[in-house]
């Protein structure tokens, strides 16, 4: 026999008599509900849309969604993800009616996401419609919409047809850095309203007055502050940035000069030239209207040849000072024009009643400018040059056991009138060298042990600092790899000249260098040091002198100390317990006894705590050794004397 299993069924009628009964077959449609947030954003001439929903389907499988989209926006991409996978075969648009189609059919939720812009017509009065997107057949839970304005956009602008709508919460609006100003932000719960921007008149431009400070800071930086103060904001735009160049872009910091603790939101926008953008809201610096920005730089002829410029875009800049360190002098064209000399008491006051500490007055010269770049010359003579601080500076690397890698940076300046002879020992071997940022490798011999350079000649004379920068890039080859605890010799690449009198080491990382041992070198305070951290941890820095033929230095290196503390801790447990189990010896009565003991702990605090050295681990070595010994002599002894007894 056949068994078949009979579906239950949906629909049953009891008849009073058999009865033809017609049956009316349609097909089931998808269900969906959704929820949706549309957001705008003013962006030069034109309002850029994207609508986000996320769409749950059920009781049928849905193989595509219907959009009516208004025909002004222009689609830029169209996405439907469902299990971070792509859905969207394809689409297609005819007026209004745009139809998303899926790979396959689906039950489950669907996240739609379209992008597209709609052009502007910026003409006073001018009403646009807002390109609102309805989802066909089905059911809203939630839809929300985010208008912004961008700080480029220099017209009023509101909404209008959204006084009706309610507005969202904390909650559902973005508060991020660097989104521009909100407009509104609604719940579309009327299918009716019709939302519209209105173009209101032209912003007018923001006022502010500039000041640009160049100062030396420490031996080869120079600070260079901008103060920017704010003089009329009002009908102003919301936004506005301030251009550094890419010089500037290394080092910096924005502070309010009212209150330097207080966090300034701004964006930052890179360039391609490596610049930066730096985007601030106005409204929120109406009550403290002035900004402050630092930026640290090297002391370099490129860099200061002329002073940076720093652009504030959309604002009117209705004075600019230019204030400069006494070392420096402005050089003049023909073609340009000469900037006002001021004195110190027209210095202006919205910096002096906020900023006086930041200020040296008695070494700067005051002037007043168009803003432009001008020439920069230094005005040291080249016997203050000569004093200056120390024209080399060499950096170790110890990473590698069984080499050194060095670079050597060294300042040739204009007063060198002879020729610099740089020679370096037979195991060093020149991997590049460098003469203001140009290759000169190509023209050495890499079996070579000596460079010769003029660097007079090359000089330009309005050169900020009229000087030039060689570095050299060398591996010194080491014998012997590196040892765990030892010392290392080298002898270091060397000038042959009469005017360069020192120079200064660096050696890093400093976990695994200890102690620099050479007479006349002396270690540098941090805080006095110009390089800063590098790499991680402080920097150990000497200044070697320059002496005879050879230029040696010797130091020590060891490994970190946590493995200096747990090796220490082993020996510790070790000398205890043949101390106490294997000798039968009372501790203080044998520290008593037995100074070898005593002699050994301090060993042990020596290397732990001082300096790695043989020293200190010849005491911790030998001193168990010899209290051993002593205690089985004196066993012996009292044997002896208990024989004879």
């Amino acid at each position: 026999t056949e068994t078949r299993t009979l579906r239950t069924p949906q629909f049953a009628w009891r008849l009073a008599q058999p009865n033809a009964i017609l049956l009316t077959q349609e097909p089931r449609l998808p269900k969906r509900r959704a929820s949706v947030i549309q957001e705008g954003r003013t962006r030069k001439g034109e309002l850029r849309w994207n609508f986000t929903a996320t769409i749950d389907t059920t009781t049928a499988p849905a193989f595509r969604h219907v959009l009516q989209v208004p025909a002004e926006l222009i689609i830029d991409s169209i996405s439907i993800l469902e299990d971070e996978t792509e859905r969207l075969i394809r689409w297609s648009r005819l007026g209004n009616r745009l139809e998303l189609v899926l790979t396959d059919g689906t039950t489950g939720t669907q996240s739609v996401e379209l992008t597209g812009h709609l052009p502007l017509d910026m003409e006073s009065g001018t009403q646009v419609p807002l390109p609102l997107i309805q989802i066909v057949d089905a059911t809203i839970s939630d839809s929300r919409m985010r208008i912004y304005q961008d700080f480029h956009t220099d017209h009023k602008l509101h909404l209008v047809g959204v006084d009706d709508l309610p507005p969202l919460d904390a909650n559902g609006i973005k508060t991020e850095r660097g989104i521009p100003r909100l407009l509104a932000g609604v719940h579309l719960t009327n299918n009716n309203a019709s939302p519209a921007l209105a173009i209101g008149a032209p912003l007018k431009q923001i006022h502010v007055s500039q000041a640009l400070f160049i100062a030396p800071s420490g031996t080869n930086r120079f600070l260079i502050t901008t103060w920017i103060h704010l003089n009329e904001l009002e009908d102003s735009p919301q936004r506005f940035s301030v251009h550094l160049p890419a010089p500037l872009t290394k080092d910096f910091r924005v502070e309010l000069l009212q209150n330097p603790n207080e966090i300034i939101p701004y964006e930052t926008i890179a360039q391609t030239d490596q610049s930066l953008d730096l985007v601030f809201d106005s409204v929120a610096l109406q009550e403290q209207n002035t900004l402050r920005i630092e930026s640290s730089v090297v002391r370099t002829d490129a860099m200061l040849s002329t002073t940076p410029k720093v652009d504030v875009s959309q604002a009117k800049v209705d004075d600019f000072l230019l204030g400069i360190s006494s070392t420096l002098a402005i050089q003049s064209a023909e073609s340009d024009p000469i900037p006002t000399p001021l004195s110190q008491t027209e210095f202006p006051h919205w910096i002096l009643q906020n900023d006086q500490k930041f200020i040296d007055l008695k070494n700067t010269q005051l002037f007043r400018a168009s803003g432009e770049r001008l020439q920069l010359i230094q005005t040291q003579s080249p016997a203050d040059r000569q004093t200056s601080p120390p024209l080399i500076q060499t950096n170790l690397w110890l990473t590698d056991p069984r080499a050194i890698v060095g670079e050597t940076h060294i300042s040739l300046h204009e007063s060198d009138q002879e020729l610099l002879t740089w020679s370096w020992p037979s195991n060093t071997m020149l991997r590049g060298a460098l003469l203001d940022g140009e290759l000169l490798s190509a023209t050495i011999d890499r079996d070579a042990q000596s460079l010769q350079l003029s660097p007079s000649p090359s000089l330009h004379p309005n050169q900020l600092t009229q000087t030039r920068t060689l570095v050299l890039h060398w591996v010194q080859e080491l014998e012997k790899p590196i040892p765990r605890f030892g010392q290392i010799d080298l002898v270091l690449p060397k000038p042959a000249s009469e005017t360069i009198q020192s120079a200064n080491i660096t050696v890093f990382p400093t976990n695994q260098c200890e102690l620099i041992t050479n007479e006349g070198l002396m270690t540098v305070d941090q805080s006095k040091s110009d390089t800063g951290n590098v790499d991680s941890g402080e920097l150990v820095q000497g200044h070697l002198p320059i002496q005879g033929d050879s230029w040696p230095l010797s130091f020590w290196t060891m490994d970190s100390r946590s493995e200096n503390v747990l090796v220490v801790c082993v020996l510790l447990l070790i000398i205890a317990g043949v101390s106490h189990w294997g000798l039968k010896l009372n501790s203080g009565e044998w520290l008593h006894n037995y100074p070898a003991i005593a002699w050994a702990l301090l060993g042990i605090v020596w290397w732990a705590c001082l300096a790695g050295s043989f020293v200190g681990f010849s005491l911790v070595a030998l001193s168990p050794l010899y209290a051993i010994a002593t205690k089985l002599k004196t066993v012996k002894t009292s044997r002896d004397v208990t024989i004879r007894s």
